[in-house]
């Protein structure tokens, strides 16, 4: 049931193998080391919410949502495959988490507000072109943050005008992001005290228009901006603030 074992921390191992549905903050604030989710069918919000010791999970093929707060403040979590089928990840969702890099999956078209934020050791994010809103302060407090690697996804973008995607390689150029045309919302904050130096928003992005929010770049070192696009209307002017 909910909050089944909140804060109980002589539980250290589970086993999930017979359990179909996990309601919200279960296991929350629990000393599991590791959770195999792969047959669970339903997962609710917080379910290992501050669970400081778990450093492997293997979620459910058929997830098409990461919940809220679900690895909230784990910190020994250094890596997670996300599934496939995922399209949106919560609120809060690893906030605080020790992922090191991680990766979108092409389906996902929305990142919740804070999402990946206070990821202290979060040096790289693979996101699709695909992706159409970042929430507010989505990545916030990220300080290692130097490279935001988009890649192609349009094999997944719903009636997208797939000769008008413009994929550039930021691989190789150290603390850059590249916005494509798929992306209309970079919430407030969104990559607030990261340690981006570099955007690049192509004229393509004027397809479908890019709203960048308050401070979305605030307390980052960023030097350098090349803007191909003509007209971005809803380019906040405190987009760059401090």
């Amino acid at each position: 049931g909910e909050d089944a074992f909140v804060n109980c921390q002589f539980v250290t191992s589970i086993d999930f193998s017979n359990i179909t549905i996990i309601e919200n903050g279960a296991f929350q604030g629990t000393a599991i080391t590791h959770a195999d989710f792969s047959k669970v069918a339903s997962l609710g919000d917080m379910v290992c919410a501050g669970c400081i010791s778990l450093s492997s999970v293997m979620l459910p093929s058929s997830l098409t949502r990461i919940p809220n707060m679900m690895f909230y403040k784990c910190v020994s979590l250094k890596e997670i495959t996300i599934p496939e089928l995922v399209t949106e990840i919560g609120n809060e969702a690893f906030m605080g988490a020790g992922l090191t890099t991680v990766t979108i999956p092409a389906r996902v078209r929305t990142l919740g507000g804070v999402s990946f934020a206070g990821c202290e050791n979060l040096m790289a994010v693979y996101l699709p072109t695909s992706l159409r809103t970042i929430g507010e302060y989505a990545f916030d407090g990220d300080t290692e943050l130097k490279n935001i690697n988009w890649y192609d996804s349009e094999a997944y973008e719903d009636g997208a005008d797939k000769s008008g995607v413009r994929h550039r390689n930021v691989s190789s150029r150290a603390a850059a992001i590249d916005l494509t045309y798929h992306l209309t919302t970079m919430g407030s904050g969104a990559f607030s005290r990261t340690g981006l130096t570099y955007i690049y928003i192509p004229s393509t992005v004027e397809k479908e228009g890019l709203s960048i929010g308050d401070n979305c770049f605030g307390g980052t070192a960023i030097a350098r901006v090349d803007v191909d696009a003509t007209d971005i209307p809803s380019l906040d002017t405190f987009g760059f603030d401090e």
